[in-house]
């Protein structure tokens, strides 16, 4: 985790825990034909769901993506913001979850839009 773990640490990570799952998918009783891994992965910052909000503010949302991106060159990087995504045709059907009180549940509706228009 940021800050000692900055981008791209945490989707190199995530990258990694996708292909373990996939190389041991029948040992962990899944079925890799049926993952979902890749777009499971893109949403994870926005499924992590509470009722309340952990930031009200956004001089603290600020601080922390400052500790997660200290490059803001990388800030337009689709791994750090999905709906940066240039194309979507090679997305693999996507379940996506954008929570009521989620900080980014606008990015992650605009991010379904730009999916769905690509269809």
């Amino acid at each position: 985790m940021a800050p000692e773990n900055p981008f791209p640490a945490a989707p190199g990570d995530c990258n990694v825990a996708r292909l373990w799952a996939a190389k041991h998918a029948r040992e962990i009783g899944g079925d890799p034909r049926l993952s979902g891994h890749g777009s499971l992965l893109s949403f994870l910052p926005l499924v992590a769901g509470t009722r309340q909000r952990l930031w009200t503010d956004g001089g603290r949302h600020e601080m922390v993506l400052g500790f997660y991106l200290p490059n803001k060159s990388d800030a337009d990087n689709p791994m750090v913001s999905p709906p940066r995504t240039k194309s979507f045709t090679n997305l693999p059907r996507t379940y996506l979850i954008a929570g009521e009180y989620d900080l980014l549940r606008d990015e992650g509706e605009a991010y379904a839009k730009q999916a769905l228009q690509s269809i």
